[in-house]
């Protein structure tokens, strides 16, 4: 998606305790689920930091909306990057706003 003007919501999810494969498997298991959910997986693998880290970036064109994930397993606390990334519109007069 390309917007000219974006939102971008940042959040950092940091669970109880967990492992690098717990980590990994949530990643598989969005990269399996969001498909079937109106999202098309566009990038999905290992990133380019030192850490390898696992990172998935999936597209919702009907919400017009993308994810940004990244499993941070070997940082200290481990922990579920998330970036969400909307484009900035006017509602029309004659329409109301979706909230989600």
């Amino acid at each position: 998606m390309l917007w000219l003007e974006y939102i971008s919501h940042p959040w950092d999810l940091t669970p109880a305790s967990t492992t690098t494969a717990e980590l990994d498997g949530a990643m598989e298991r969005l990269k399996r689920e969001l498909p079937r959910h109106g999202w098309k997986v566009v990038e999905y693998g290992r990133d380019t930091s030192m850490n390898k880290n696992l990172s998935l970036t999936a597209d919702n064109d009907e919400k017009k909306v993308s994810v940004k994930l990244g499993a941070h397993a070997k940082d200290t606390p481990p922990s579920l990057g998330l970036m969400v990334v909307s484009g900035c519109y006017q509602v029309p007069d004659s329409q109301q706003v979706q909230h989600f």
